[in-house]
């Protein structure tokens, strides 16, 4: 999902933060789906190849827009810095005054999605984000109710019409309200979603990036 780095960048960039992108000339796996396979000795490995680069890099908070590598990178990499999940990030730099924003307040429903909401308990920072820049709708799946999209790592035995279904039948309480947008903050549930919404799907960094002025 490319588009959710370049959102990430041109925000940090206005920001004026000294940061730099770890995956940006190669992809970077936090191990997860090595675990899932059974292969332990090969997620070991990369588990400390990877823990070696970042704390090697200098930096004071590793930041992930993936709430599948927030979860490992915070429960498996016994990494002495600041782990955040994007939109605490984001919120963090909004309350900071770091990033000026212009927005029309477009109606949208977002998207919980299951590793950030139910996983890792973030489920305020993401809402007190998006009524910064945007007019979020209530539905009856927030928050920890939140519905899978079908994109899961761990529905390993699920065909791929079951899938399908699955994400069709997610994301239809969230166009309950004529939302112009649906939201969420994992790229794999961008993905996932936009392949059956009929609204545009967009990461919430992708919203933010586009409330600041021009």
């Amino acid at each position: 999902t490319p588009t959710v780095p370049k959102a990430m960048k041109k925000i940090l960039d206005t920001a004026g933060l000294d940061y730099l992108f770890l995956d940006e000339d190669r992809s970077v796996c936090c191990g997860r789906p090595m675990m899932l396979a059974g292969k332990t000795c090969q997620a070991e490995d990369l588990v400390r190849q990877n823990r070696e680069m970042i704390l090697n890099s200098g930096a004071g908070t590793l930041v992930t827009s993936c709430p599948i590598c927030f979860r490992v990178f915070k429960e498996e990499y016994k990494l002495e810095i600041r782990i955040l999940h994007h939109t605490q990030y984001l919120l963090e730099l909004i309350k900071k005054g770091k990033v000026p924003l212009q927005t029309y307040f477009r109606k949208v429903a977002y998207h919980d999605p299951c590793d950030l909401s139910r996983g890792s308990g973030i489920i305020d920072e993401p809402r007190e984000l998006l009524r910064k820049i945007a007019d979020p709708v209530n539905t009856e799946y927030d928050g920890k109710d939140g519905l899978c999209c079908g994109g899961s790592l761990g529905l390993l035995n699920t065909g791929s019409a079951e899938r399908n279904r699955i994400t069709k039948e997610a994301i239809l309480p969230y166009l309950k309200d004529d939302p112009e947008l649906l939201i969420t903050a994992c790229p794999l549930c961008k993905k996932t979603l936009a392949k059956h919404s009929p609204v545009k799907v967009m990461d919430i960094a992708e919203l933010m990036e586009q409330a600041i002025p021009k």
